[in-house]
């Protein structure tokens, strides 16, 4: 559900709807007997129609691999949070500046430094920092700014379909696993596990 005026109570009910979500839309399986589920146990044995059916869906990931091209000086990368909010500004500000010391352009997305509950904004803010970042054919690059919690909740209100045709590469680790995974199950976009501009700084 959408967090525009409140942020629901982070229970363990909410936890299992949004992972099984995620799971269902993004996560296919290797081509085994099992599946895995909320938890990391094995889910029950898959029949034969769904078995089939997953293996041309991981025949179909294989066949289609997008690289975007790396990044030259000048270029201008995003830098958002699909997650949880910024606990450090100077943390942030840090990022921003090595960014900027290795010759990109950083940009701060509108509400990247927002903050509602655990939440860096609504659903909807967030994602619709996310879909600008994919759509702005400046960008070159898309950062986190953090991982946390939220990212896997607006999944579901992303098109990935500009990634396609003007691929960028897509960088942080936590939670943001669930953006590098949907952007490959969905377009086949190679991104990155990687530095976070707010919470890497101190080390980069």
């Amino acid at each position: 559900s959408d967090c525009e005026t409140h942020v629901p109570a982070r229970d363990a009910a909410d936890k299992k709807m949004t992972t099984q979500m995620f799971l269902d839309r993004f996560m296919v399986s290797s081509g085994g007997d099992t599946i895995l589920h909320d938890g990391g146990a094995a889910a029950p044995k898959l029949d034969s129609k769904n078995r089939a059916s997953n293996k041309l869906m991981v025949n179909s990931m294989a066949r289609e691999r997008i690289l975007p091209r790396a990044l030259q000086p000048g270029d201008k990368i995003a830098v958002l949070s699909p997650a949880g909010p910024v606990s450090e500004p100077e943390s942030l500000k840090q990022g921003l500046r090595r960014l900027q010391s290795w010759g990109f352009s950083p940009k701060l997305s509108a509400h990247a430094k927002a903050r509602n509950g655990y939440l860096a904004g609504s659903d909807r803010q967030r994602a619709a920092d996310l879909q600008d970042a994919i759509d702005d054919k400046s960008v070159r690059a898309v950062v986190c700014s953090r991982g946390g919690y939220g990212t896997m909740r607006i999944l579901n209100r992303i098109d990935f379909s500009s990634l396609r045709h003007d691929p960028k590469p897509i960088l942080g680790y936590s939670d943001i696993t669930a953006l590098l995974a949907a952007a490959w199950k969905e377009v086949g976009l190679i991104s990155f596990h990687g530095p976070m501009a707010a919470t890497s700084a101190p080390y980069a």
